[in-house]
């Protein structure tokens, strides 16, 4: 009997799929109840974003509020993330948007720096009728109208206009947003979250050992927020979280989740090749990776430069292929990725000499390695970036 290898009949996962597809709204979220995975939030957010769990917490139990009918249905949930910079707060954000609605690009970013001026309103919500730009919609609504499940990530509001706040109040106050044209937008099926470095001065004090920030740097903190935002504004906000700094042991544990990172973004654009670092190495990247003022940011850069760069060059030059380990080791105190195939020495391993000579091309090898990790179209690695 010959299995049929198309069907002529539309059942509901079909249906789901494409009404998924239409309206930005995940496939799990129409066919499947969230009970069991909103109870999981703190521990599946908890390991990608390390040593926030107060900031984890805030964030789960104001979404259940919201998902549980138990929050106004009119208000989305609104949180306002402070901290150090590289702690995880743009982390935090792309996780719940993955977490939430199954795809990172869900979350749609504004840099509040481009709205300091009172004409940049028009940008966000359109120009009014008559003006130029009438037609093509604002930044914001535009956003919302095609994909209203989504978090609006209000990258360091504190720069925009007052007259742009003003709009984000109408936003997180009514759950919607009038346009330019006088079109009424719903949003309360968003997330809104804001970013903001006011107060950071104080953040960048010595705090306790453990990285936690102290209730009088807190108050610090807030009393910078209240100095600054209308208190409508503030009150209106679900949740105010203030990321604490990371410790040397939390950096240690982003090396661990940054290389996980980077294996499942080899394997989905084709490069089957498995990194295996020792632990020596490991240690080492957490080690010199940490930096109290910026966070895991070094990290991140530390790991391209010493890891990614060198391995890129390895398999463009044939000397590790696809379907082999790439070995990491720390030698004399400097990382080397060993060679699974010689070049003309024909030695496998190859020659420190050898080594020596291919680092001296940085600039093609940070090229590389972009390339390797990111695929085409593969987006950007960027754990920590803020």
């Amino acid at each position: 009997m010959e299995e049929k290898l198309t069907t002529d009949a539309v059942g509901p996962d079909q249906i789901n799929e494409i009404v998924a597809r239409w309206t930005g709204i995940p496939v799990t979220r129409l066919r499947t109840t969230e009970k069991e995975k909103l109870l999981q939030m703190e521990k599946v957010l908890g390991a990608q974003v390390v040593g926030q769990k107060e900031a984890v917490t805030s964030v789960a139990n104001a979404i259940r509020l919201q998902r549980s009918g138990l929050s106004n249905p009119g208000q989305p949930p609104s949180f306002l993330f402070c901290g150090p910079s590289g702690t995880g707060k743009t982390l935090l954000t792309k996780a719940l948007a993955e977490f939430l609605f199954d795809d990172p690009k869900s979350m749609i970013r504004f840099d509040m720096s481009e709205y300091q001026e009172r004409h940049s309103l028009s940008r966000m919500i359109g120009a009014p009728p008559g003006y130029v730009g009438h037609d093509a919609g604002g930044q914001l609504t535009e956003a919302l109208r095609r994909r209203p499940f989504s978090i609006l990530l209000f990258d360091e509001c504190e720069k925009a206009a007052k007259e742009v706040l003003t709009v984000l109040l109408q936003l997180m106050d009514d759950g919607r947003i009038t346009d330019g044209q006088g079109r009424v937008i719903d949003a309360r099926n968003c997330i809104v979250v804001m970013t903001s470095n006011l107060g950071a001065e104080f953040l960048s004090r010595p705090n306790a050992p453990d990285g936690r920030i102290d209730p009088t740097t807190k108050e610090l903190v807030m009393n910078a927020l209240r100095n600054y935002f209308l208190p409508e504004f503030l009150n209106r906000i679900s949740s105010i979280v203030i990321f604490n700094r990371l410790t040397k042991r939390e950096i240690r544990k982003i090396v661990d989740v940054r290389l996980d990172e980077i294996q499942k973004r080899l394997l989905t654009n084709g490069r089957m090749v498995t990194i295996q670092l020792s632990a020596a190495v490991k240690d080492y990247l957490g080690s010199a990776g940490y930096s109290p003022a910026y966070g895991a940011r070094p990290l991140a850069r530390l790991i391209e430069k010493e890891v990614l760069n060198r391995l890129a060059v390895l398999i463009l030059r044939g000397s590790i292929r696809d379907g082999e380990v790439a070995r990491v080791v720390l030698e004399d105190g400097h990382i080397q990725v060993l060679p699974n195939h010689g070049e003309s020495e024909g030695e496998e391993g190859g020659s420190g000499d050898g080594d020596s000579e291919m680092w001296d091309e940085e600039e093609d090898g940070e090229v590389a390695a972009r390339e390797l990790v990111n695929g085409e179209g593969g987006g950007e690695m960027d754990l920590y970036d803020d």
